[in-house]
């Protein structure tokens, strides 16, 4: 079963302005990152968003709520890939990843 994270923003700026910058987010992304993940849907009814695509074979979907001073991703997440993620970012090695060699 998938993981859920979720990650909260809380904003000073009403709450269109803060819809118009959530959406100009994802299709920014959309343009960077389109190369990388596919089948990428992205879905709104009013103030509440879901997406999916899939990426190196691992599905990711989610939804986002623009409350009127909070935005917020609920995003599911594959447990065999989230702690590659981690390490990943800190610029460390998974520690399956320590014994292979390239």
């Amino acid at each position: 079963m998938p993981n859920v994270v979720k990650v909260s923003v809380p904003f000073q700026i009403q709450q269109d302005e803060a819809l118009n910058r959530v959406k100009a987010c994802l299709t920014e992304i959309k343009s960077q990152y389109g190369n990388m993940v596919s089948n990428l849907t992205e879905n709104w009814n009013g103030y509440v968003g879901t997406f999916s695509g899939s990426t190196r074979g691992f599905s990711v979907s989610g939804t986002v709520t623009v409350d009127p001073s909070e935005a917020t991703v609920w995003r599911s997440a594959i447990d065999r890939l989230r702690p590659r993620l981690r390490f990943s970012r800190i610029g460390e090695k998974h520690p399956e990843q320590v014994n292979q060699r390239h």
